[in-house]
């Protein structure tokens, strides 16, 4: 499997994992949403960012969304080590939410452990609607997982370790 499908699957298994308590921004349920929804546009940005740099490199790029509007990606990215990438949604819909905002999305990535950490400020609007500060480090590695941060004003913190 490609690290950066696992990167995703990671992230977004990490936070559900994780339960959420606290924070007025948005329920638990729509913060769980609102993290899906964007966690999905992100693989269509990883894909686009593998596409336009296999060799890795500057990248200045962007894309339509699943159901419309786009989102542009810049910075740099080695898809096989690490990357530190800017993501601009403009109106960027999956399924029935629309993304707007930008968010930092980067990753280091080693012999032994992935970092990956996602900072920016989106709105949504549809199934889900609000503001959302998101700041969520997921770190994986032979010994286990953690996450910690908040989404939508709902703060994350979990680890699990391997047996």
């Amino acid at each position: 499997m490609h690290k950066l499908t696992i990167i995703t699957a990671l992230t977004c298994l990490s936070l559900a994992l994780a339960g959420c308590s606290g924070g007025d921004t948005m329920s638990q349920k729509d913060a769980n949403q609102a993290f899906a929804t964007t966690s999905l546009a992100l693989a269509n940005a990883q894909e686009v960012a593998t596409e336009v740099s296999s060799d890795g490199g500057q990248i200045d790029a962007s894309t339509t969304c699943s159901g419309g509007g786009s989102l542009a990606i810049s910075g740099t990215f080695d898809g096989f080590e690490e990357f530190a990438l800017s993501i601009e949604f403009s109106g960027c819909r999956e399924g029935n939410v629309t993304i707007s905002g930008s968010l930092a999305y980067d990753a280091s990535i080693s012999e032994d452990s992935i970092t990956v950490s996602m900072v920016g400020s989106l709105s949504y609007s549809g199934d889900i609607s609000g503001n959302c500060d998101i700041s969520v480090t997921t770190t994986a590695g032979e010994a286990g997982a953690s996450v910690s941060g908040s989404v939508c004003g709902q703060s994350v913190s979990a680890s699990a370790g391997v047996n």
